[in-house]
């Protein structure tokens, strides 16, 4: 039997991937030292995403579509849709708009960071292999007097400065 991909690792559709490269192409378009999006660019997105917080690639993927959208009311058709220079401005102005700014950023970002890492980019800039960017948590300065409260037993004592509590919802 084949391994079963669950849908927050799926790799895109081809509708999700012509609109990752018809956004990236307006996003971060080609120049002297960087080449058009590729089919790659998806893959690096993909990649990316996939080793960040859990669900974060399925978010994006469903933040991806409603970008494509955003663009109807004010411009009549879909981004993926338009030609680059009405898509380009589309991306322009749903940016400077407070109430999609940060729709834009959050679809952007990615693909942003992925042509950022190009190696044809990165050796015009003098950037030197490895081609890889280093992502690292960083302890907290209290992680070693945190104590999950989870863990005690019901009759057991603590002495505390604060306790906190909760499911984090409110």
């Amino acid at each position: 039997m084949g391994q079963h991909i669950s849908a927050a690792h799926a790799p895109l559709d081809p509708d999700e991937r012509w609109r990752l490269l018809q956004l990236a192409a307006a996003a971060t378009p080609a120049g002297r030292h960087l080449r058009a999006p590729t089919g790659a660019t998806g893959d690096a997105v993909a990649r990316l995403l996939g080793e960040s917080a859990p669900g974060a690639y399925a978010g994006w993927r469903a933040l991806l579509a409603t970008l494509d959208v955003a663009s109807v009311p004010i411009d009549g058709a879909r981004l993926s849709d338009l030609p680059l220079d009405r898509r380009t401005r589309a991306l322009e102005r749903l940016a400077s708009v407070e109430m999609t700014s940060w729709l834009v950023r959050a679809v952007c970002a990615p693909i942003q960071i992925v042509r950022a890492q190009s190696p044809e980019l990165e050796s015009a800039l003098g950037i030197p292999p490895p081609r890889t960017l280093s992502v690292a948590r960083e302890p907290r300065r209290d992680d070693a007097q945190r104590r999950d409260l989870r863990t005690l037993a019901a009759d057991e004592e603590i002495e505390a400065d604060v306790v906190g509590g909760g499911t984090g919802a409110g």
